[in-house]
């Protein structure tokens, strides 16, 4: 703890000694501290809403001291006029200057020392100063949020508490006086089909007598009406056209309140007259599809279908049954918004167009025509891409990726896709066996068709084309060679996406097939190094012997064949072997499995949301089924095998909840907790390594490597740690400094067990609460360079309690740079 201390708070002493604050801070100001706010309906307004509407909002304080107006204090605010001074006061020295370099050079230092001040103060934060002025603003605009809740006689009040000779909080009291209720709604509605329309919604609206008033109901039922009205044929109706009139009555302390709905303004020429709105209805519907570039279609072909004319370029062809189901309204229909907002997404959603415009004419003053120019994408597409790699064991590597894409290659808005990666590398494995420099080889093809319709007897009952489905069948075949096992892994899906909301996400695989094939199995020795290192030191200790690499199978057979079953010799090296089987034994994971995702993020950019994620996989039952039918060759310790490889059953669950809440307007806190448990069952006694959990790496607990941690406390058994069951808990707040700069703090928590499988160890193994004393904790800092869809990130971690150490020891609070892991990463960790 005393170095702890000694390594957090040295530094912050010379940071705030180089400080002056004093200096920024003028005589008559004072730095905002803190803004407080007094009032009862903590209920109705909460205090996290109503400072939002509180102009000036304090600095960002540490210990009580403002760190960053700290950094900004360093900086000369006007470097200009220093530089000035410093050659008016020094003309000799600034003469000898001259002669020695140039005036050139002279003003190139000034120019220098001028950006290296407007650095510091872009690194800082520029200190808050109570403006008086902003402060009534502030007032201002409290009076109205409470007034817009409905307690309309409320009164604000501020004042400013000083608390040192440059810092004071301000304090703002809210007397909200009584609340005012609704007494009556009446309503005015000039159209008589408007008037009709009203009459279907009135009882959804939210004003309503004997509620309380709300300023935010009427904008909210504004814009009911208006939505309601567009989507049943008032193509030309605004929201300007509904008026709102709120009369007080002091003495009831209630509201009446008028709603008028006028008719639509026409303009023509000089005149100005008002006419009842009218539904509209299609006439017309007109499908152009045109390239982009291309003013018009020469030799264009001209089809009709359903009431639907379609115009091609000569060289493109889409069945016109499908996009005729991609349009949401036909000839007769009424004109609504919904339809053509989801025209619009599901024509996008086909992945080929790049632009998708729909133009309506109006005819009469109830008749519509409606344009849909599709602008499509190229019918190829190529991309490639060359790169440098760089790790522990491949000091230098060069992989080259390639991607073609074929859309529409069936005229149903099919698109084959077919990528292909190949690496090449130098790696520190096996230096006494390296040959040439680059000894390690990657490869691989990844061959894939997306389909936007369900392909299954009633796919499209069951999920309809609004719910933008996609049938997706995948085949990837991996090769590595000269690392590690030298694996190959074959895989093949068959896999449902629908969104039947904007909302939730549905994955849905019927089979998804994964085969490992380790081409290698003899070099385990030479890769997993712990496991050998533990065969030598037994071979030493106990029997007197030396081995290398090449001798452990057989000094292994030597143990279990000559040394009894009770000893722990024999215990530790079985243990070893069976790892080895359950490592380097080929894999074969028949299974299907189900996905849901239900995300409240509005776009991209929303830091406001939560998301939940749940997985649920079921492996082995279709092989397991059937060996019913057809008996299955058994290998020596009863599983059954296909094709001399055994499959793999499990049963394998996720549910992972991420929530991000807005801080201080900029800032946002990002929480994400995880869980994840593999059971196997029938022909499998552990889960495959390709299907468990590991922990650590940049996006997981980052003062831990990826697979350095666990499981439980045993400190990492081997070099690629793995278990099946597995926590986790991050905790992140991300601060913007300047621009797409930003600064992230954080915390992660986690670890991996082993539970209802044969793995021996008891330290790995989970039991009950009493595990959970073995979740690790890491917490850091990082810098994060973000341009809103892609951010590069650094994160320094560091370990606070280690569950390998022993009990009592655990807790750690060393930030020296030598225990410090560092992680990059592309884009936020979750």
């Amino acid at each position: 703890m005393k170095r702890f201390l000694i390594h957090l708070v040295v530094p912050l002493i010379l940071l705030f000694s180089s400080c002056n604050l004093y200096k920024i801070v003028p005589e008559d100001r004072k730095l905002l501290r803190k803004n407080a706010l007094q009032y009862r309906h903590k209920e109705i307004i909460k205090p996290n809403e109503a400072s939002l509407y509180i102009l000036q909002q304090p600095n960002f304080y540490v210990l009580g001291y403002p760190v960053l107006v700290g950094v900004y204090s360093i900086a000369d605010p006007k470097p200009d006029s220093t530089f000035y001074r410093f050659q008016t006061k020094h003309p000799g020295f600034y003469k000898q200057f001259v002669n020695v370099f140039s005036e050139k050079q002279i003003y190139q230092l000034k120019n220098y020392y001028v950006s290296l001040n407007k650095t510091i103060q872009i690194l800082g934060e520029e200190p808050v100063l109570i403006d008086t002025s902003l402060i009534e603003k502030s007032s201002n605009q409290l009076h109205y949020v409470f007034k817009n809740k409905g307690f309309l006689d409320n009164l604000v009040s501020d004042t400013i508490i000083p608390l040192s000779i440059l810092k004071a909080n301000v304090h703002y009291r809210i007397d909200e006086k009584s609340r005012y209720s609704i007494d009556s709604v009446n309503h005015d509605i000039a159209s008589s089909y408007a008037e009709e329309l009203f009459s279907e919604i009135k009882e959804n609206l939210k004003t309503k007598p004997g509620k309380y008033y709300q300023r935010d109901y009427l904008a909210q039922d504004r814009e009911f009406i208006t939505t309601f009205f567009r989507n049943h044929g008032l193509y030309d109706f605004q929201s300007s056209y509904i008026k709102y009139d709120v009369v007080k009555d002091f003495d009831a302390k209630s509201v009446d309140v008028y709603l008028q709905i006028l008719n639509k303004i026409i303009q023509q020429a000089d005149s100005v007259y008002s006419k009842e709105f009218l539904p509209f209805r299609y006439d017309k519907i007109k499908l152009i599809v045109k390239p982009q570039g291309e003013q018009t279609i020469k030799n264009a072909r001209i089809i009709t279908y359903d009431s639907l004319k379609i115009i091609y370029p000569p060289y493109k062809y889409y069945r016109p049954k499908l996009l005729r189901e991609a349009i949401y309204f036909s000839p007769g229909d009424l004109y609504a918004d919904d339809a053509v907002f989801k025209t619009r997404r599901q024509l996008l959603g086909l992945q080929n167009f790049r632009q998708v415009f729909i133009k309506h004419t109006q005819k009469t003053d109830s008749v519509l025509d409606a344009d849909i120019v599709l602008i499509p994408l190229k019918k190829y597409g190529l991309k490639a891409s060359l790169s440098a790699t760089h790790s522990s064991i491949r000091p230098f590597g060069l992989s080259g990726e390639a991607s073609f894409v074929w859309r529409n290659i069936f005229h149903g808005f099919e698109n084959l896709s077919i990528s292909g990666i190949y690496m090449f590398a130098s790696s520190t494995r096996f230096t006494s066996e390296r040959k040439n420099f680059f000894n390690v080889k990657e490869l691989g093809l990844d061959i894939s068709l997306t389909i936007p319709r369900i392909i299954a007897p009633y796919g499209r009952k069951w999920v309809p084309l609004f719910m933008q489905p996609k049938t997706i069948y995948s085949i990837r075949y991996y090769s590595q060679k000269n690392i590690g096992l030298d694996r190959e892994k074959f895989f093949v899906m068959n896999k449902y996406r629908w969104k039947p909301n904007g909302i939730v996400t549905n994955e849905l695989a019927p089979v998804k097939t994964n085969y490992v094939n380790n081409k290698n199995p003899e070099r385990y020795f030479y890769i997993y190094t712990a496991a050998f290192n533990t065969l030598k030191n037994i071979a030493s200790t106990y029997f007197n012997m030396d081995i290398g690499p090449d001798d452990a199978d057989g000094f292994i057979d030597y143990v279990l064949d000559n040394v009894p079953s009770s000893s722990p010799v024999y215990r530790e090296v079985k243990s070893i072997y069976e790892r080895k089987i359950r490592l380097t034994e080929n894999v074969l994971v028949v299974s299907s499995f189900y996905n849901l995702t239900y995300d409240t993020r509005s776009n991209l950019f929303d830091k406001d949301f939560y998301l939940v994620k749940f997985y649920l996989e079921l492996a082995g039952w279709i092989p397991g089924l059937y060996s019913q039918l057809d008996r299955l060759p058994v290998n020596q310790i009863g599983q059954k095998m296909i094709n001399k490889v055994p499959y793999s059953q499990f049963v394998k669950t996720e549910l992972t909840y991420i929530k991000y809440w807005r801080w201080r307007k900029k800032n946002i806190i990002a929480l994400r907790m995880m869980g994840g448990l593999a059971i196997p069952y029938g022909n499998s006694s552990n889960i495959p390594f390709v299907e468990a959990y590991y922990a650590g790496g940049s996006n997981d607990i980052r003062a831990w490597r990826a697979f350095e941690l666990g499981p439980g406390s045993t400190g990492g058994i081997s070099e690629f740690n793995e278990g099946n069951l597995k926590l986790l808990f991050n905790l992140e707040a991300r601060i913007p400094v300047y621009e797409s700069h930003h600064l992230g703090l954080f915390v992660d928590a986690g670890n991996i067990w082993n539970v209802f499988d044969d793995i021996p160890y008891e330290k790995a193994k989970f039991k009950g609460f009493e595990s959970l004393k073995d979740i690790a904790v890491g917490s850091g800092f990082g810098y994060r360079y973000d341009v809103g869809v892609f951010a590069f990130r650094v994160d320094l971690a560091f370990k606070n309690y280690d569950p390998a150490l022993p009990e009592g020891n655990r807790w750690i609070f060393d930030y020296s740079i030598k225990n410090v892991t560092l992680n990059l990463g592309i884009n936020y960790p979750f």
